[in-house]
């Protein structure tokens, strides 16, 4: 559920411009950080989670900020919103392990 939050950030950006790994990274940094915040009563400081994943604390409160403006400060996601998300996740994943398997046998027909 947690990640689901950053899927219209995610949205945003892909419709946007191409989401960069890096891009994609703090997104889910920034998600996991505020969706902890939000169902748990002790939580990691942003200076923690920048530390471990590697960002600027100053950036990961400018993320946190940009994150919680652009989702208009709502953090609900519905059942049907995330279905949604659930479904593209598990096509995508399908897709990567087609691609996966793709290039895997044809990596083995180059070497035989």
């Amino acid at each position: 559920m947690c990640i689901s939050l950053g899927t219209p950030i995610n949205n945003q950006f892909a419709n946007s411009s191409q989401v960069s790994l890096n891009q994609s990274f703090r997104i889910i940094l920034t998600t996991v950080l505020v969706c902890s915040k939000f169902y748990n009563d002790v939580y990691f400081s942003n200076d923690q989670v920048a530390s471990l994943g590697g960002v600027h604390y100053k950036e990961m409160n400018h993320l946190e900020i940009y994150l919680l403006q652009s989702l208009d400060y709502t953090l609900f996601i519905d059942q049907s919103e995330f279905d949604k998300f659930f479904e593209g996740l598990q096509i995508h994943i399908q897709e990567m392990t087609r691609i996966e398997e793709t290039a895997e046998q044809a990596y083995l027909q180059a070497v035989a």
